[in-house]
């Protein structure tokens, strides 16, 4: 069961050109907090940042269960999630992008409309 009615996320699942964003309550909805916490950040495995950016020292930082994957850090606060591996399946044999450069980000002006299909 989800926190927020489904009726209520029916029009965030529409097509694309036609769907809208959550509601209100996806953002700050205590019950959608609780939901989360439950179902990813206890049970689950949570993307941390990457491993070369960052820094441990002088935070206090409890200790989790964690692994580091193609230079992500990947934390479990329960300890009860299934193997790391278990988790990103078979992942591991798709293609890998370039690492993002915010350096190379360049923006464009131009507004294409959505093709129909």
């Amino acid at each position: 069961m989800t926190p927020i009615a489904c009726e209520l996320l029916a029009p965030s699942l529409a097509s694309f050109g036609r769907s809208v964003t959550l509601p209100a309550e996806a953002y700050a909805g205590w019950s959608v907090f609780r939901w989360e916490q439950e179902h990813f950040f206890d049970e689950g495995w949570v993307c941390m940042g990457r491993a070369d950016g960052l820094d441990k020292t002088g935070h206090n930082l409890a200790a989790l269960r964690v692994a580091e994957w193609h230079g992500w850090v990947f934390a479990n606060a329960s300890g009860d999630a299934p193997p790391f591996e278990e988790h990103v399946g078979n992942l591991d044999g798709t293609p890998k992008r370039p690492r993002f450069s915010p350096g190379a980000l360049v923006l464009s002006r131009e507004v294409r409309k959505p093709t129909q299909t």
